[in-house]
């Protein structure tokens, strides 16, 4: 659900700075939101990644029309996709949303399983 992942991923990119700036203006939460900055960090470099492996992998079902690729090929279409994405860089309005997009899309599902998970060992 690429657009659910999206519209998730802006959310969290959004508010996650928000919430840690509101608790940094509170003279106890100054910790809480040290450690929110931190998480904020890593959930975007895990997005980043997750988004480019998923973006891969999608171009992989939909283009080659493989239904369970190789590692090889796997790695492959992640070495492309970062190719063609500094590509699309050197375009001034182009490589920014593209990169944007994948991003977005992986904080997006990054955040959607963390939630499924939590909500899951919360009911067992």
């Amino acid at each position: 659900q690429p657009g659910r992942n999206l519209l998730l991923g802006l959310g969290v990119m959004v508010i996650t700075p928000v919430l840690a700036a509101l608790f940094f203006a509170t003279a106890i939460g100054w910790l809480l939101g040290l450690l929110v900055f931190a998480g904020y960090g890593l959930i975007v470099i895990t997005g980043a990644l997750s988004g480019i492996s998923l973006t891969a992998r999608w171009g992989l079902d939909r283009f080659r029309q493989m239904p369970d690729p190789s590692l090889g090929m796997v790695w492959l279409a992640i070495a492309g996709l970062a190719v063609a994405i500094s590509i699309l860089y050197w375009l001034p309005l182009l490589g920014g949303i593209a990169a944007t997009a994948i991003l977005l899309l992986g904080v997006g599902t990054v955040a959607g399983e963390l939630y499924r998970e939590v909500r899951e060992k919360a009911a067992a």
